[in-house]
């Protein structure tokens, strides 16, 4: 019998459990606007954008709370993540934001970074401006911004690490598109230490764990975290059946790098009721995606 709920407990316990570092952006600062006046809608860079926003029920206004940024995959609408992911349960201020259009006759919602809109500071922006709106409404903590993301929005978070230096305190990509500079990824990451999850199969059908002439190996993507984090060598610890966790440390200046390997893994959410996309491969529930990151960001669940 697959013991699933005492090996999650372990993971809980072991995952990150450390405060979150804080990133070099302003201090808390209190709006005193109206929650309700967030609409769902922005105009940014000459498009209007739309985006999901879910409050905690039981906060207090007057407490700085983190924020979770959740990209949504290559054509995925919002209210999808937000389903499987289950990040509403967080004690956060949790946006979901669309993606911009493509070109061409069957348009759908992709992310800068990639092969539909190469790296022009468009989604960084939108996302800047979505975060400073959200902030005259809602009493964030800018210092414990954290990105995540299914696919495209898993690469999505790189970009923006990459683009806007110490906006974010931690990303989390999943099944995470790191597309070459080429095929229209970052050329240059000017991102100083952050602290850094990943997970990925290694039978992922749609983002290869090996590369492709567009996508970067995973591997080779996490050698550049753990040099730009200044970390030690790794540390793999196996969660049967067929899950790997691999640590670096230590790191310096508050950085930290970890990964998990799912073996057979296709590319989809770990640990989510369906697959985020269908494909071949284990889907697997050996560990839940939304647990390890909200373990390893240090953002707690939101009191019932």
């Amino acid at each position: 019998m697959r013991l699933v709920p005492l090996l999650l407990a372990v993971l809980l316990l072991t995952a990150g459990t450390a405060a979150l570092p804080a990133a070099a952006a302003p201090a808390p600062s209190c709006a005193t606007g109206d929650p309700a006046l967030l609409t769902g809608q922005l105009r940014s860079g000459g498009l209007v954008r739309r985006y999901e926003v879910h409050l905690p029920a039981r906060r207090d206004p007057a407490r700085p709370l983190p924020v979770l940024l959740a990209f949504h995959g290559r054509g995925e609408p919002p209210a999808r993540l937000r389903g499987y992911t289950g990040f509403d349960a967080a004690d956060a201020v949790v946006l979901y934001p669309e993606g911009r259009p493509t070109a061409g006759p069957q348009p759908t919602l992709a992310w800068e970074g990639t092969r539909d809109h190469p790296v022009d500071g468009v989604d960084v922006a939108f996302v800047r401006d979505l975060l400073a709106e959200v902030g005259r409404r809602v009493c964030t903590d800018p210092r414990r911004t954290v990105a995540t993301g299914s696919s495209q929005g898993g690469g999505f978070t790189h970009t923006l690490a990459c683009a806007a230096p110490g906006l974010l305190a931690a990303i989390a990509p999943v099944a995470g598109a790191f597309y070459r500079p080429e095929a229209g990824g970052v050329r240059e990451c000017r991102s100083g230490p952050l602290r850094v999850v990943e997970i990925h199969g290694d039978a992922d059908p749609v983002i290869a764990y090996t590369g492709t002439e567009r996508s970067r190996p995973i591997p080779e993507w996490l050698a550049e975290w753990t040099a730009r984090d200044g970390c030690g060598r790794p540390v793999d610890r196996p969660l049967p059946p067929d899950v790997t966790e691999r640590r670096w440390a230590p790191c310096s200046r508050g950085g930290e790098v970890l990964h998990y390997l799912v073996r057979g893994g296709n590319h989809g959410w770990p640990g989510a009721p369906a697959p985020a996309v269908v494909g071949p491969g284990i889907r697997t529930t050996t560990i839940s995606a939304t647990a390890v990151i909200l373990t390893f960001t240090g953002i707690p669940r939101s009191p019932a």
